[in-house]
């Protein structure tokens, strides 16, 4: 087993496994661990996802990991249980100082020991400590090179007008760049920066704005002196209070260091300057007052101080008295924005956290019914207060308060959609708290997380059997099973339900009463019992302890003796001692479940040239088996048609303890089917639940099954008709 460590530019880092052959885990605790060597500059692996096969709800798959310094080799974590295609936020605190060897376990647990679990690939994501830094002051060597600067503020940029780098012997220095516009969850390609690329840069006016640059060495030796790096356009610094800018620039002083012919106002790009000497000053023209004069001077709307005091206690009052929420920040995707109408209409879920806000009087909305001249409303809208610090705290300064972003209320069990907000400004111009109008969250469509993210899962969790989807969800499905999967009523061209006949399908009509039960039946006399007579395309090859079953079929005897074997339905593993099968043997009936057999004696109840019918329920809650046999109510079989009432005769019937089993093996370990006898049989039904009393007169006389939601299999024993297909070449008009 070997891998491979592909680091990323950007800083990424991805660990890819490099198999010639497949992971086998053949039985339960085995384990296969991979070490990976000599992990250099890593800052933490955030996603692990894997590709294998052979997992159910028995057979489980288990990933951890553990690490050590690779100067210390014998010095190993604890093992840490890694989520199979996820998050990895269980990755510990590296620094990314030293060298790390990473052991990773492949564990096989669960109560199924057949089968074998088959791990093809996997790739671990992550972070690498990249050179990085956040301003452009730096001595480049080739040994250092590339290094990334990483602009820490936030920008709405509505202009570019070029670009001025101050630099020094930089005839080797190679730079590029790329834009976010998202918070930086994707990334331009890296573009090389010129006056050209950057002022027909693509930019979304509306959206917030990142940039990167790539600072890179291409000679073989001298240090490249840098010390500024300026865009020039039309910007706002969002994380700087909103202030209205011309120049992005990463030092406050954007002439510090300028000498000589500069080009600053043509934006000429790269300038050849001497740092440290000859610095640029500009006197100012006015000459009415100097600094001193003009620091005297009042200045009435100097409320620096008293905004400070309010925001102060409106935030000291949030925490005394705020309801902490976790609140879901959303932004609106770029593939749902109609510019037309200025309209979005997808949202991603990109951020949560634990914020406190305050309800006026705290009065929340009550859910009685409103009405108004408009509408029906079932919950009204209230209103909420939140601090602009206790926001930025959480979600940085780049993001407000929007439309579509909702809030869970843990102490009252309950969520919220925003539906407006705005920033109040009322004391000295200054916005101190956002105004949020909430309304009842319903889930929606259009507004999503990234689907198995840890975001996803705790809005999984708090709203788990809250909605209608949930707490309904599987009488939806059995109304869907009912209406829409009826295998029954496909053609008779087409099977969906055998896989191969070879016993006799004979036309003969099963009538009880009105009603016709059944049309066909298969003649298995021409059949030995060691050969099969009927296969089925599926088998059933899982049964949990807590699950029922129950069978029936309609069957008819020819020369019936007490010592011979008749095979009323068989889905068995005789070689893995599992599953279940039905049969007739030594004058019993007998029903084997892995293994073990619960029988009914049937005395003198069977005669030939009879129709009987045979319905066994295994209760595994309550831990009984039941065996029944049943026919129609009459002496003469001709005079069944005659009969005014369609319930059935019980012959003999009988109730047996039973011990819980269960089983779950592969489709290609088990054949669900009928083996040869010489008998008769129709009508033959397996159920996921047992067949009550009050319900056997109905299920019995059925010819197609009502209840396909709890069907397992479904057999007429009706007849295949192939017929010629012949080619279809349309109307043809005009012939002549």
């Amino acid at each position: 087993m070997s891998y491979a460590i592909d680091k990323q530019i950007g800083g990424e880092i991805f660990i890819n496994s490099n198999f010639n052959e497949d992971i086998v885990l053949t039985t339960v605790g085995q384990e296969v661990i991979l070490q990976i060597d000599d992990v250099s500059q890593l800052i933490s692996l955030n996603k692990f996802t894997s590709t294998f096969t052979g997992t159910n709800e028995t057979t489980v798959l288990k990933v951890s990991y553990r690490i050590a310094i690779s100067s210390d080799p014998d010095r190993w974590s604890e093992w840490y249980d890694i989520p199979l295609n996820g998050e990895t936020n269980c990755f510990i605190e590296l620094s990314s100082f030293y060298d790390y060897n990473i052991e990773v376990k492949f564990t096989r647990s669960g109560k199924n020991d057949t089968g074998q679990i088959n791990v093809k690939n996997f790739v671990w994501e992550g972070v690498w400590d990249v050179n990085n830094i956040e301003e452009p002051i730096l001595d480049l060597t080739p040994d250092i090179s590339p290094v990334i600067l990483d602009s820490p503020d936030v920008y709405k940029v509505f202009r570019l007008d070029g670009y001025e780098l101050v630099a020094k012997n930089f005839s080797d220095l190679n730079v590029d760049y790329r834009i976010s516009q998202d918070d930086k969850r994707s990334w331009t390609q890296w573009t090389i920066l010129t006056n050209e690329n950057i002022t027909t840069e693509k930019i979304d006016d509306i959206r917030f704005f990142n940039i990167q640059y790539k600072f890179e060495h291409i000679g073989d030796s001298g240090t490249i002196q840098i010390r500024d790096l300026n865009l020039y356009g039309e910007f706002i610094n969002v994380t700087q209070n909103y202030n209205t800018s011309n120049l992005v620039g990463l030092r406050e002083d954007c002439k510090n260091g300028l000498a000589g012919n500069s080009g600053l106002n043509g934006g000429t790009g790269s300038n050849n300057l001497s740092m440290g000497s000859n610095t640029k000053n500009e006197e100012s023209i006015w000459s009415t007052l100097d600094q001193n004069d003009t620091g005297n001077l009042y200045n009435p709307y100097n409320l620096g101080g008293a905004v400070d005091l309010y925001t102060k206690l409106s935030d000291d009052a949030t925490q005394i008295g705020g309801w902490s929420v976790e609140y879901y920040k959303t932004s609106p995707d770029e593939n749902g924005i109609d510019h037309s109408i200025h309209e979005y209409s997808l949202y991603n879920v990109i951020k949560t956290g634990d914020i406190k806000i305050l309800v006026p009087d705290n009065q929340f909305p009550n859910n009685q019914i409103a009405f108004n001249q408009f509408d029906l409303a079932l919950l009204e809208s209230f209103e909420v207060h939140l601090t602009k610090e206790e926001f930025k705290r959480v979600f940085g300064a780049q993001y407000r308060p929007a439309k579509e972003d909702f809030l869970y209320f843990c102490d009252i069990s309950k969520m919220f959609r925003v539906q407006n907000s705005q920033a109040i400004r009322d004391f000295g111009n200054s916005s101190v708290y956002y105004k949020l109008i909430l309304t009842k969250y319903n889930k929606r469509a259009n507004v999503k997380a990234e689907q198995g993210s840890v975001i996803q899962e705790q809005i999984d969790d708090i709203l788990k059997n809250s909605t209608l989807e949930d707490l309904f969800a599987t009488e939806k499905e059995n109304d869907q099973k009912e209406v829409a999967y009826k295998k029954q009523h496909e053609t008779l061209t087409n099977d969906f339900i055998r896989d191969e006949i070879k016993a006799k399908v004979e036309k003969d009509l099963l009538d009880n009463a009105e009603l016709v039960l059944s049309k066909y039946h298969y003649n298995l006399s021409g059949i030995s019992p060691d050969n099969e007579a009927v296969t089925y395309q599926s088998s059933d090859t899982y049964l949990k302890e807590g699950e029922n079953r129950s069978f029936m079929a309609w069957f008819k005897l020819l020369d019936y003796a007490d010592s011979d074997s008749y095979s009323l339905l068989n889905n068995y593993s005789d070689d893995l001692e599992k599953g279940y099968k039905f049969d007739i043997t030594n004058n019993e009936m007998v029903t084997t479940i892995n293994g073990a057999s619960y029988s009914l004696p049937l005395e003198d109840n069977l005669v030939d040239d009879v129709w009987y019918c045979v319905l066994i329920n295994i209760d595994q809650r309550q831990r009984k088996i039941y065996h029944n046999l049943y026919k129609r109510n009459v002496d003469r079989e001709i005079e069944a048609k005659n009969l005014k009432s369609t319930k059935l005769k019980l012959l003999i019937s009988n109730e047996l303890d039973y011990t819980p089993n269960y089983f779950q093996v592969e489709e290609n370990d088990i054949k669900m089917k009928i083996n040869g006898s010489a008998m008769r049989i129709t009508n033959l039904r397996i159920f996921n639940d047992i067949i009550e009393d009050s319900e056997v007169t109905k299920i019995v006389n059925q010819q197609i099954v009502r209840d396909t939601d709890k069907v397992i299999l479904a057999d007429n024993s009706n007849k295949v008709y192939v017929l010629p297909r012949y080619t279809y070449y349309g109307s043809r008009k005009n012939q002549d």
